[in-house]
């Protein structure tokens, strides 16, 4: 590969060559301008009038998959942003008719010796003279008309050329993995995978997503599954990422199931923007939501009325957020994409938007990661009896239900800090709101009625929800028609228990 920018370059420059023979029989001069401070600025240099095309010298690296360098030795500084001031000049010197090339490769002489020497000045007068004694005025500016469409065609038949040279190497070198950290050989190459539809997430290399997270400088936070670390795509949008540890099986299973992900849509689904599969590395990319996790922002267990953030959520947006997660549920539980994907609903995998609302995030994840277990799996209280153990049955959509009930609850509990009693576990708090809902909802003194509906109906949904035989506990096509209809039509189950 390396040849190919060698051979551009050569033809380049005969291009170029051939061009300056042409403004040669024209008086049309080009000339190389930024190595040297002393020729003065790009603006001074059309305003001589003397030049028809100011090469800007120049492009000192390119090709090969590196990135560009644009070196104008004194004029200015490319890294530190400088050299956007020569925008002006550039518009200046087009609104004269000169135009401003960028010159791949050059040299330290250009425009200031020419100056010096005062090549152009003569051999400008030694043209116009020799033009008015043939009388080849007319013929000249027919030549000129000439001169200018084999430019252009030529220009155009350069530029597609440098395009096609660019995609090739684009092409090839993005399909060669650099080093994974740490390690001092490149990784393998994987084996062939099946390959990712035009609206699947895209796929991105271990260099690609050490410079989207700045080699991984902000660690949002840890899980059970990986690490996940905040960055930036090259558009400027935001994004976490999640670089998976303790993955299992082989680059086609983890490629098919990121498809799988990467299929789901729902306004209430954490979209996957995209994957990194190279070496040991595998790692997942998504939108980044600036509010958090409704952890975070809406179930703190402080105390200070300036801390926990519950306080400063209206009921109403509770309530959007316990229906929108209930639908993203029903969706995944209809969607044959999602079919057979863990979904761990829990006050940290539901991440909020700008406007808060409500994304289901770590779909599938569990798949794609091997689950430590110490003997007896420690229970979470957002954990279906029978996801601890299979004597209460088999793990099923249901199990998402119960984990879904619990939640509900605990955003009540969290936002009227409810302490009820040395016991505060959400199976007892349950029992609770089942003996005193209507003491619950009426000390709610600082909502309407309207208001008050809601809490109603979420309290009740909850219990339905978290019940501890899968057979009781409604689908969450079910929730979501109960948290549509209103409370008085809705009726508390028999036990909670």
């Amino acid at each position: 590969m390396p040849g190919k920018p060698c051979t551009l370059t050569i033809l380049l420059l005969a291009a170029s060559a051939l061009a300056a023979a042409a403004a040669a029989e024209s008086a049309n001069i080009a000339v190389y301008w930024g190595q040297n401070a002393t020729e003065g600025t790009l603006r001074d240099t059309c305003g001589t009038g003397l030049y028809a095309y100011v090469n800007l010298a120049f492009l000192s690296i390119f090709g090969a998959g590196r990135a560009p360098v644009l070196n104008l030795a004194d004029h200015c500084d490319p890294p530190s942003g400088t050299c956007a001031s020569l925008a002006a000049d550039i518009a200046s010197c087009q609104s004269a008719g000169v135009k401003v090339l960028l010159s791949m490769g050059g040299g330290a002489l250009g425009r200031s010796y020419d100056k010096d020497s005062g090549f152009s000045v003569k051999l400008q007068s030694n043209l116009q003279n020799r033009n008015k004694n043939t009388g080849n005025g007319a013929s000249s500016d027919y030549k000129r008309r000439i001169y200018i469409i084999v430019g252009v065609i030529g220009g155009i038949f350069l530029l597609l050329l440098l395009l096609t040279t660019c995609f090739i190497c684009h092409k090839k070198y993005r399909g060669l993995s650099p080093p994974v950290e740490g390690s001092t050989t490149p990784p393998s190459k994987e084996p062939s995978e099946p390959k990712l539809g035009a609206h699947h997430p895209k796929r991105y290399t271990y260099s690609e997503v050490e410079r989207m997270t700045k080699t991984f400088a902000h660690r949002l936070g840890q899980g059970s599954h990986g690490d996940v670390y905040r960055g930036n795509l090259r558009d400027a949008r935001q994004i976490t990422v999640k670089v998976l540890k303790n993955c299992k099986g082989s680059s086609k299973d983890f490629v098919k199931e990121v498809e799988s992900i990467g299929a789901i849509s729902h306004a209430n689904v954490a979209p996957l923007l995209g994957f990194c599969l190279q070496g040991p590395t595998r790692a997942l990319i998504y939108e980044y939501m600036p509010n958090g996790s409704l952890e975070s922002y809406a179930l703190s267990s402080d105390d200070s009325v300036d801390e926990n953030y519950s306080l400063w959520l209206y009921w109403e947006k509770l309530f959007d957020i316990a229906i929108g997660v209930a639908r993203g549920l029903d969706h995944l539980h209809g969607d044959e994409s999602a079919n057979g994907m863990h979904i761990s609903i829990k006050p940290r995998n539901i991440l909020l938007d700008q406007e808060l609302c409500p994304k289901i995030s770590d779909v599938g994840v569990a798949n794609l990661c091997e689950t430590s277990t110490r003997g007896v799996r420690e229970r979470d209280d957002y954990d279906a009896p029978e996801v601890v153990s299979r004597r209460f049955g088999p793990v099923t959509s249901k199990s998402d239900v119960y984990s879904y009930g619990v939640m509900v609850l605990e955003m009540v509990r969290a936002k009227r800090h409810v302490k009820v009693g040395a016991d505060t576990t959400s199976k007892y708090f349950a029992q609770w709101l089942y003996e005193h809902l209507d003491e619950f909802c009426n000390s709610v003194s600082d909502v309407n009625g309207d208001t008050r509906e809601l809490v109603r109906k979420m309290i009740i949904v909850g219990l339905w929800c978290s019940q501890t035989a899968p057979a009781s506990r409604p689908s969450m096509s079910a929730v979501v028609e109960m948290l549509e209809r209103s409370s008085a039509e809705l009726e508390l189950p028999r036990r909670t228990s």
